[in-house]
């Protein structure tokens, strides 16, 4: 969402500028929502496009060109330039994101302690069979959904918790 308000912001301050300039930052901002948005399968699997990094620098050099300082001015072009490097941060934050993993190590330590939390529940229950019994299951059920949902919810960019990149393409429809 941060990505699709820095693109609306660039846009709307596009739309002061003349003719040719106009249109040429214009296409590099589309280009820029389009390979973002392209990037996400990308993304899933913990890569991230050249292409999206080339139209980032490309709207970057625009911005930063003389010919826009001359006529935007020196405020705005600033302002310009901050909205294309949040947007370049947001980005850099995004493919961070996708390059999460789950560590095994996490896994290993998780699992010791389950074992550990089951051997406790079972000298705590030595004398009556049925109540460890009970104790062990009930753990079990509670243990098992937390564990899947911590695998499960291992990358924002893969299903069944996908994040999607809707907002980014949306941002410069009309």
């Amino acid at each position: 969402y941060r990505e699709a308000d820095a693109l609306r912001s660039l846009n709307l301050l596009a739309q002061k500028l003349n003719t040719p300039l106009r249109d040429q930052l214009q296409q590099a901002l589309r280009d820029v929502a389009r390979s973002s948005a392209d990037e996400w399968p990308w993304l899933a699997r913990r890569q991230s496009s050249q292409h999206a990094t080339d139209c980032a620098n490309t709207l970057l050099l625009l911005l930063a060109s003389q010919e826009l300082a001359q006529q935007a001015g020196a405020n705005v072009q600033a302002m310009m330039l901050k909205k294309a490097s949040e947007m370049r941060d947001d980005r850099n934050l995004r493919i961070g994101l996708s390059q999460m993993h789950l560590n095994p190590l996490k896994w290993l330590g998780m699992a010791f302690l389950g074992f550990l939390t089951l051997l406790s529940i079972t000298a705590v229950h030595l004398e009556n069979p049925r109540a460890a019994g009970v104790a062990i299951i009930l753990f079990a059920l509670s243990a098992a959904p937390t564990a899947a949902i911590m695998l499960i919810q291992g990358n924002p960019f893969q299903q069944p918790s996908f994040v999607s990149a809707q907002p980014i393409l949306a941002a410069l429809q009309p």
